[in-house]
């Protein structure tokens, strides 16, 4: 496995964890991983597309839930 399908694989896990905070209530921890996978600065890979998408989606996952949670998490 090279690096770039590990650290693939490893962002792929933060959906996961945050399915696993969601399902246990713990939104202050579903929303807290959502914003370090939005924030994750990673300049080596900044043109890679997956690195992309997983920024694209955690956003969009975030709004979903504030929007579900009538926004009352920041």
């Amino acid at each position: 496995m090279t690096n770039i399908e590990k650290l693939q694989t490893e962002d792929f896990s933060w959906s996961r964890k945050v399915q696993k905070y969601v399902a246990q209530g713990q939104k202050t921890h579903a929303l807290k991983l959502l914003k370090r996978v939005i924030e994750h600065d990673m300049p080596l890979f900044a043109g890679d597309s997956a690195i992309l998408e997983d920024g694209r989606v955690a956003w969009l996952y975030r709004i979903a839930l504030l929007r579900e949670w009538g926004r009352t998490y920041v």
